[in-house]
């Protein structure tokens, strides 16, 4: 059988080893943060579980890895909510009781596990402590610690590989994924994966709306560095509102924030601890702005940030805060 999951190797023969001695426990935490293919982690493991199937009907996998097959359920949070509720677990025990429509198991794949209420999580610890023959739980999750201790305890974990920007670029290449994309894209989706292939994947071909943040914060603080010898106030005010433009204004300018945020920690980082390497920033652009702005200039334009972040999650005009924030992150300097 391919194995398309990207690296994981001591996970994939892991589970190949506990599925072949009939090993395989019934309930699985896996852990990694979004991108980094617990998903697919999840497909591998019911093609796995039903290799026997797949000889007869080559077909099975395809549908399977596509989400196609009845016998395999994706419980999340129901749109418009932020939780998954006792209900949707509820649903699930219902429907553990059925037998299999075309595979020899069941399972039920939790996203976002950790959202799930305590409630929820209560409910579905009692099945996960008597479970029938022939059902599986996979709980997906970047973040293990909001699970209550009883269900991490009766779970067991793994977690996904995390991958050097030097083994996503090549993974990139080698799946001919950069198509036309500029070299600071590139650049941008490698450093910003945090070692997660689907993050990578994600913001070289879908994350519009971060490299848009990303690149307007670069031009705030160009023109904030350059401030008396060729940067203005004008220049950061336009840039801000040209990236606004139309949609929801309120979600891009938060999300502005948060990248504007994550470039002055890292200037401070350049500044202050020895060896630090650039991230947000190439070596020249980093070189260049650690040498126009003061550390305490970094701070009052964090603390810009910090106020205007609490602010728009009340219903603060948006013109008003990016006007405050240009005005603001220029005085700082």
């Amino acid at each position: 059988m391919d194995n398309f999951v990207f690296g994981n190797k001591e996970n994939i023969d892991y589970i190949n080893s506990l599925i072949d001695s009939k090993k395989f426990a019934h309930a699985y935490l896996i852990v990694g943060q979004k991108g980094s293919g617990k998903k697919t982690l999840c497909n591998y493991i019911a093609t796995k579980l039903a290799e026997d199937l797949l000889e007869n009907d080559p077909s099975l996998r395809h549908r399977i890895i596509e989400g196609k097959t009845p016998d395999i359920k994706v419980i999340k949070a129901e749109e418009g909510k932020k939780s998954i509720g006792v209900d949707a677990v509820r649903r699930v025990i219902d429907d553990i009781s059925m037998t299999p429509f075309e595979l020899n198991f069941k399972l039920y794949i939790f996203e976002e596990a950790d959202t799930m209420t305590v409630q929820a999580q209560n409910s579905l610890l009692k099945v996960i402590e008597e479970p029938p023959a022939n059902v599986y739980f996979m709980l997906l999750t970047s973040n293990a610690t909001s699970l209550i201790p009883t269900v991490r305890s009766r779970v067991q974990t793994l977690k996904m590989q995390m991958f050097s920007s030097s083994e996503i670029e090549k993974y990139l290449d080698d799946n001919n994924l950069y198509g036309i994309a500029s070299e600071t894209r590139k650049r941008f989706a490698v450093n910003f994966s945090e070692g997660a292939i689907g993050k990578a994947r994600y913001l070289l071909s879908e994350g519009e709306k971060d490299y848009s943040a990303y690149m307007c914060s670069k031009k705030v603080i160009d023109a904030q560095c350059h401030k008396g010898i060729g940067g203005n106030l004008y220049s950061i005010l336009s840039s801000v509102k040209s990236y606004l433009g139309n949609g929801d204004k309120r979600l891009q300018f938060g999300l502005l924030l948060t990248y504007l945020f994550d470039a002055y920690k890292e200037l401070l980082s350049l500044k202050i601890l020895e060896g630090s390497q650039p991230v947000f920033f190439d070596i020249n652009e980093a070189e260049n702005y650690i040498s126009l702005i003061s550390v305490e200039s970094i701070q009052k334009s964090v603390d810009v940030i910090t106020l205007l972040q609490k602010d728009i999650t009340s219903n603060y005009n948006i013109t008003v805060a990016y006007n405050m924030l240009s005005i603001g992150l220029w005085e700082a300097v």
